[in-house]
C-alpha cells in the first residue's frame, strides 16, 4: 500500500533584514524549522478536493497576521502522487519539501526532494529514494530541476476558488437517499461533488432554477467528515459570485 511520510522538522532564526539578500541553505533551514514549530498557531484554510479525469488535487494555506508562510499540496493520479510543502519568507517561496511516488524504469519508487529557492529561482535541489520509514538515514543527491515545474499560484487559487478552481453550478446528483451538489470549471476540467445534509437558500435557488443557474459561479464552504467509514466533502453553505 502506498504511504506518504509527512514531517515538518524544526530549528529557527528569522532575520529582521528586509533586503532581498540571498539566503544560504542553513538560513533557509532555520526559517523552515521555525515555521514548522508545533507550538506556533496559524490561520489555516483548506481547499475543496478537486478532481479531473483520474487526478485529485487539494491544498492547505497557513498564514499568520495575513502573511502566508506555507502551502501544502496533495496530488494523486494513476501515475504518481505527492505531498508538497512550499515555505514562504517575506512573500517569496524559499523552500519546497516534497515526498511522493513516481514511476522509474517500470517500477514505482518513493522519493523525497528538498529544493532551495532565492528570488523565485532554484539555487539547489536534492533527492533521496525512500526505502523504509527511517527518514534520518536518507542519502540526498543533487538533482537538476526547472522552476517551471512549480506553479506557486495554484494552491492559493485552489484555497480561494479562483482561476482554474473557480467553480460553477453544474447539477444536482441524487442517488437515494444521498444528494450531491456538482460544481465544475469547463476550462480547467476540475470538478467537485459536495455531499448535502442540510439545505439553505442558495441550494433552494439552484434546485428551483437549475437551467437558469447552470454556469453561475458559486463559492462554497465545506468540511471534510468521515461518515460510516467514508471520507466525505460536506456542503456547509455557499453564495453566488457576481461577474
Amino acid at each position: 500500500m502506498r504511504y506518504i511520510i509527512f514531517t515538518l522538522s524544526l530549528i529557527f532564526i528569522i532575520g529582521c533584514n528586509t533586503n532581498k539578500k540571498e539566503l544560504s541553505e542553513i538560513e533557509i533551514d532555520q526559517i523552515v524549522n521555525s515555521i514548522s514549530d508545533p507550538e506556533k498557531l496559524y490561520d489555516i484554510a483548506l481547499s475543496m478536493r478537486f478532481t479531473r479525469d483520474y487526478e485529485q488535487y487539494e491544498a492547505s494555506e497557513f498564514s499568520t497576521n495575513d502573511t502566508i508562510v506555507l502551502y501544502i499540496e496533495n496530488y494523486e493520479s494513476e501515475e504518481k502522487m505527492f505531498n508538497r510543502q512550499i515555505f514562504f519568507y517575506q512573500n517569496q517561496p524559499i523552500f519546497i519539501n516534497e515526498i511522493g511516488y513516481k514511476p522509474v524504469d517500470g517500477q514505482e519508487i518513493q522519493y523525497q526532494q528538498k529544493i532551495y529557492l532565492n528570488n523565485n529561482e532554484i539555487t539547489s535541489a536534492y533527492e533521496a529514494i525512500i526505502e523504509d520509514e527511517n527518514l534520518e538515514s536518507l542519502k540526498f543527491k543533487p538533482i537538476e530541476l526547472n522552476i517551471s515545474k512549480f506553479d506557486f499560484n495554484k494552491p492559493k487559487n485552489a484555497v480561494h476558488q479562483k482561476g482554474d478552481f473557480e467553480m460553477k453550478f453544474g447539477e444536482f446528483l441524487i442517488i437515494e437517499p444521498e444528494s450531491y451538489l456538482i460544481l465544475d470549471n469547463k476550462k480547467s476540467k476540475y470538478t467537485v461533488a459536495l455531499y448535502i445534509i442540510d439545505g439553505d437558500e442558495t441550494l433552494n435557488t439552484l434546485f428551483e432554477k437549475q437551467n437558469q443557474s447552470k454556469g453561475k459561479t458559486v463559492f462554497v464552504y465545506h468540511e471534510f467528515v468521515t461518515m460510516n467509514g467514508i471520507n466525505r466533502m460536506l456542503y456547509k453553505g455557499s453564495y453566488f459570485v457576481e461577474d
